[in-house]
């Protein structure tokens, strides 16, 4: 197995980046992709940027390019759901995108705008999670549902009911719809992994601020748990 993972922000990336093993490094399409070993599994590491193109660019790239034979991608979000809050993380049973026309994605390749997750990997996700502690040493709280991907930084509670209401969506955030077309397409298993930086309404900005690095580590430690349990088998 060689894993891919995705990350948008220095935050989100750094924490897993400083215990890999580089074996080689590549510029590329404006940023850097890092090949080597984490946590005694083969690893290819890229920091994609914002955004839904950047994130599908990246995710391809690590596919195709470098051998990535299953794509998790590791990061902070908006919390949405009922019951979830700051620093609680979600993994994804899927993921979908709110600001496209579905329909119309509807009647062409791939047929789909749903994203089903690989349920092994999520396993493994929440098991990792389930033993983590936030920085006041209380336990993380862990949701396994839907995340939802947008070009946009979510920070208004009208714009938050309005997606609740439309997606049932547990977290929102502006990459993993795009890294998981970008696998689905490329036949590769993927997962979302999410640690709520802020709760998408107008305090979002200041909260985000204040615990982009805790959300970051939080989502970094469930990638190397998930790491660790790879027994050699088949996602």
């Amino acid at each position: 197995m060689i894993y891919g993972i995705i990350a948008a922000l220095d935050e989100e990336l750094l924490p897993l980046l400083e215990r890999t093993e580089v074996h080689e490094s590549k510029a590329c399409c404006g940023t850097t992709i890092y090949r080597g070993e984490l946590g005694g599994r083969q690893a290819v590491l890229c920091k994609c940027s914002i955004g839904t193109l950047n994130a599908a660019i990246c995710t391809n790239i690590v596919i195709r390019e470098f051998g990535a034979t299953a794509v998790i991608n590791t990061g902070i979000a908006g919390a949405l759901g009922e019951g979830v809050q700051v620093l609680d993380l979600v993994i994804s049973k899927d993921v979908t995108r709110y600001d496209i026309d579905a329909p119309i994605y509807h009647k062409y390749y791939p047929f789909t705008t749903v994203y089903e997750a690989n349920a092994i990997l999520a396993g493994r996700a929440i098991k990792a999670a389930e033993a983590l502690q936030k920085p006041d040493g209380a336990p993380v709280r862990v949701h396994h549902g839907r995340v939802l991907t947008g070009d946009h930084f979510v920070e208004s509670s009208q714009m938050k009911r309005e997606l609740i209401a439309k997606y049932r969506p547990l977290c929102c955030e502006m990459e993993g719809a795009a890294v998981a077309h970008a696998a689905l397409v490329n036949d590769c298993p993927f997962l979302v992994i999410r640690a709520m930086s802020d709760c998408a309404d107008e305090n979002a900005n200041e909260s985000y601020d204040n615990l982009i690095s805790h959300a970051g580590l939080l989502s970094a430690r469930t990638v190397l748990g998930i790491l660790a349990q790879d027994d050699g088998s088949a996602l």
